[in-house]
C-alpha cells in the first residue's frame, strides 16, 4: 500500500500555493511576479533534496530569468513619465480625467510642438486637412482667431482644432487607417490666425525650421524671459498618420483613443450647448468665446444628433454653423 502524505515539503507547498494565486490573476504584471516567486521556491526545493535534479534547477532558473526580462518593461511603465512643467500643467488641467500619465506620455511622443511669436496664419480654409491642433498656451499679448463662414471666434487655452474635419474623415470609412490608405483627406472649413498684438521690436524669424519644428525668434533680442512668454502661442500638432499609429498601439491604443474621443465629445458638446443658449451678446464657452448671436435655424442644425454611421457632412461641420 502506498504511503499518503499531505505535502512533500514546505518549499513545494509554498510554490504550489503561489501558483494557485498566480493563475487567478488578471493583471499581467502580478501574474509574472507571482510566477517568478513560484519558480524560486521550486528551485530551492530541488537544491535542498539529497539528490539534485539538474533539469529541474535549469528549467526553473530559465523560467525565472525569462519572466524577469518580460516583467521589466511592465514595471518601468508604472514609473511616472518625466513631464516638463508645461506637460504637467496640461495633464492636470485638461487630460487628467481621461488619460493616465503614461498614456499622455505615449500620445505626446508623436506630437510636434510649435511656437509662434509673430502674427502667422496657421490654417487656411480650403487647404488639405491632415493634422489636429491643440492650443497649449496663449500669451498675454496674443490672440488665436478662428474664422468660419459666418463668424470670428477668439479661442482660449486648451482648445482643439480640426475635430469636425476629423469626424468628417472617419465617417467616410470604417477606420482612420483605411481612410488614410485611400487618401480620403477632407479640407479645412475654417481659417486660424495667431495674432501677436504687441510684438517686440526687431523680431527676426529664423529662415529655416528647427529640428523640433518650432518657429523661433532670435533669443539674443529677448532681455526679459517673462516678456517672451507674453508674446508667444504654443500649439501641439498631431498628424493624422501619427494618430493612426497611436490608436494601433497594442497596449495603449484603445485606451488613448477612448480618452481622446471623450475629450473631443465633451469639447464639441460644450460648444453646441453654449451656442444653443446664446441668443444675443457674448457667451463664454469652455474653450471658446462666441461673439455673434446665432439664428434659430443655426441652433437647430447644431442640435441634430449624429453617429459615425449616420453623420452627414453638414452635421459634422459644426463650426460652419456658428
Amino acid at each position: 500500500m502506498k504511503e499518503i502524505r499531505y505535502f512533500m515539503n514546505e518549499y513545494i507547498f509554498m510554490a504550489n500555493s503561489i501558483l494557485l494565486f498566480c493563475y487567478l490573476q488578471t493583471n499581467l504584471l502580478m501574474f509574472r511576479l507571482l510566477f517568478i516567486a513560484a519558480c524560486i521556491f521550486f528551485t530551492i526545493n530541488a537544491l535542498s533534496l539529497p539528490t539534485i535534479s539538474i533539469d529541474i534547477v535549469i528549467f526553473n532558473i530559465l523560467f525565472t530569468f525569462i519572466n524577469i526580462f518580460l516583467v521589466t518593461p511592465l514595471i518601468k511603465n508604472l514609473a511616472p513619465p518625466n513631464f516638463t512643467k508645461e506637460q504637467k500643467e496640461i495633464y492636470e488641467n485638461h487630460f487628467r480625467n481621461y488619460l493616465t500619465p503614461m498614456e499622455l506620455s505615449k500620445l505626446l511622443f508623436y506630437h510636434r510642438r510649435r511656437i509662434y511669436r509673430v502674427t502667422t496664419p496657421i490654417v487656411k480654409a480650403g487647404n488639405e486637412f491632415s493634422s489636429l491642433f491643440f492650443i497649449t498656451k496663449i500669451g498675454k499679448n496674443c490672440t488665436v482667431t478662428l474664422k468660419t463662414k459666418k463668424n470670428k471666434l477668439d479661442l482660449n487655452q486648451y482648445s482643439w482644432l480640426g475635430i469636425p474635419e476629423y469626424l468628417d474623415l472617419i465617417s467616410r470609412k470604417e477606420t482612420l487607417a483605411m481612410a488614410l490608405k485611400e487618401s480620403s483627406i477632407c479640407e479645412w472649413n475654417i481659417s486660424l490666425l495667431v495674432n501677436v498684438e504687441n510684438p517686440m521690436e526687431n523680431l527676426q524669424l529664423l529662415s529655416d525650421m528647427a529640428e523640433d519644428d518650432e518657429i523661433h525668434i532670435d533669443t539674443n533680442l529677448l532681455n526679459d524671459p517673462l516678456k517672451e512668454e507674453e508674446n508667444e502661442v504654443i500649439l501641439y500638432e498631431f498628424e493624422l498618420s501619427c494618430i493612426e499609429k497611436i490608436f494601433s498601439d497594442p497596449v495603449y491604443g484603445v485606451k488613448i483613443m477612448r480618452g481622446l474621443y471623450s475629450i473631443w465629445l465633451k469639447y464639441c458638446a460644450d460648444v453646441v450647448k453654449k451656442v444653443d443658449q446664446a441668443a444675443t451678446g457674448v457667451v463664454s464657452m469652455m474653450n471658446t468665446t462666441y461673439k455673434k448671436s446665432s439664428t434659430i435655424d443655426d441652433i437647430n442644425k447644431l442640435k441634430k444628433p449624429f453617429t459615425q454611421n449616420s453623420m452627414k457632412k453638414s452635421d459634422l461641420k459644426l463650426l460652419d454653423n456658428f
